[in-house]
């Protein structure tokens, strides 16, 4: 006997999977008449979604849990991720619950879905050169995926953004507008795309692209927009190009040329990495290359679902490319 779906219930009841999940999950966004042609449809073609049978009857719960970051200063770069995870993960039946990280110990939440056997496998973000969760869950062979990458000897899936392609591109890009004298603004040095972009400006360096440059690590995610003006108009006249590995730091680093008479897009130029593919809170006079973390979360969702099914073949890991997203440039990089 065939076994029953929540994609053939979608099908049945002419809805999307997305639909269906959250009518099984009594979510109020849900109408009445359509929460009731899913439940004729699942009555009709038997299906129920019984967590806790299936837990006894296979050893899965179908859940993957997202350990949540407690200091992310970015609720779009959460969204966006979710949203590519959920979407992907309910084509296979998977459920998502979100942990927030023990403030206490690094390891408390993974420790605690281990030994209560709360879910399938774990998606980290955040990960460090040398990050105490992954050795643990490597250990313990527990399926799990990084947005991120680690230093770690063995190999594990990840998705991670392009930093390298990103470098090039951003310096290539300041370059062909006139900048001589680039400063690049890197995450905090335990973070491994620090070390990768280290490693590329070195490269960069060695080769004779880059005249003249200063890499500056660092800078953590926390910084206020007052402590980036600051800094702007301390060092802002050494430079005329600045890649910054975040966007949330270019109003502050724009007040801050301001104070100092230095235009951005004429004295001085920016290029950023953007979280998602809106760029409307920043100026166009600001270059960004974006991240698409919607993309990033269906990836993760298809690897985790990977390791569940064959852990014994090689990890899914992948880079997504750098993309120029800019009004006066229509060319994806």
């Amino acid at each position: 006997m065939k076994n029953i779906t929540i994609k053939d219930v979608a099908q049945l009841a002419g809805v999307s999977t997305a639909t269906v999940s959250r009518a099984l999950n009594s979510d109020p966004s849900v109408k009445a008449a359509t929460q009731k042609v899913i439940e004729d449809a699942c009555a009709r073609l038997g299906y129920a979604s019984d967590r806790a049978a299936r837990r006894l009857r296979t050893g899965q719960t179908r859940v993957i849990a997202f350990l949540m970051h407690r200091e992310d200063p970015s609720d779009k770069f959460l969204r966006q991720l979710l949203l590519g995870l959920t979407d992907r993960l309910i084509l296979d039946d998977y459920h998502l619950i979100i942990i927030p990280e023990q403030e206490i110990s690094e390891l408390g939440s993974i420790e605690y879905l281990s030994n209560s056997r709360t879910c399938d496998g774990v998606i980290l973000t955040h990960t460090k050169q040398f990050d105490m969760r992954v050795q643990w869950l490597s250990n313990q062979q527990f399926p799990f995926i990084t947005h991120g990458q680690t230093a770690t000897i063995n190999p594990h899936a990840y998705v991670d953004y392009d930093h390298e392609a990103f470098l090039e591109e951003s310096v290539a890009l300041l370059q062909n507008e006139g900048a001589t004298k680039i400063a690049i603004l890197l995450p905090p040095a335990d973070r491994f795309d620090s070390q990768v972009m280290m490693r590329k400006v070195r490269s960069m360096g060695e080769s004779g692209i880059l005249s003249k440059i200063n890499a500056i690590d660092d800078f953590p995610p926390d910084m206020t927009s007052e402590d980036l003006a600051k800094w702007a108009m301390r060092t802002g006249k050494l430079f005329d190009g600045i890649v910054c590995y975040t966007d949330n730091f270019v109003n502050g680093l724009i007040n801050g040329f301001h104070e100092i008479n230095r235009q951005v897009g004429s004295t001085v130029q920016i290029a950023t990495r953007v979280h998602g593919i809106s760029r409307s809170h920043l100026t166009t006079d600001v270059y960004t290359f974006h991240q698409d973390l919607y993309e990033d979360g269906k990836l993760l969702a298809e690897g985790i679902i990977a390791e569940l099914r064959d852990s014994s073949e090689q990890p899914m890991q992948i880079l997504s490319k750098a993309k120029i997203n800019h009004p006066s440039l229509e060319v994806l990089l």
